[in-house]
């Protein structure tokens, strides 16, 4: 049985060209995750959390590498480039805030980093969405301190 798994294994990387029978990525899969991280940042800065904030910061640089890699051209546009200059910067900005636990300027830098998505869906021609700095939190999560 072993065997005949192996031969048609085989058999299927012959006939797809050795290429892989993984779908490629979807940006907009990459962008929804995203879009959680850091709404679920922003709720945690604004609840005054700053380990919860460094946890979601974390989550979502890693969401970014993995998209920078998977996905660096989109529909002919630099993705993983734009991502680089947009997004990096005040990422890193806040990150080095929040290491040093300064809420303040961790809650102050936040609305940079989401005016860098904007800006970055411009570049790419999709202006048309517009990510806001959420107040409300809309998942079933609690973001305040525990005691």
């Amino acid at each position: 049985m072993r065997f005949l798994l192996f031969i048609l294994a085989l058999l299927l990387t012959h006939c797809t060209g050795g290429a892989s029978l993984e779908p490629e990525p979807e940006l907009s899969t990459a962008m929804g995750q995203f879009e959680r991280f850091s709404t679920k940042l922003g709720l945690a800065l604004s609840a005054g959390n700053p380990r919860l904030a460094q946890f979601y910061l974390q989550e979502l640089r890693e969401t970014l590498e993995n998209t920078q890699k998977t996905i660096p051209v989109h529909e002919g546009l630099p993705i993983g480039d734009l991502m680089q200059t947009l997004l990096v910067p005040p990422l890193a900005e806040l990150e080095k805030a929040l290491h040093v636990r300064d809420l303040p300027r961790s809650r102050a830098l936040w609305p940079t980093v989401v005016e860098g998505c904007n800006r970055c869906h411009g570049a790419t021609e999709h202006e048309f969405i517009r990510i806001k700095v959420v107040r409300e939190n809309p998942f079933s999560q609690e973001f305040a301190l525990q005691n």
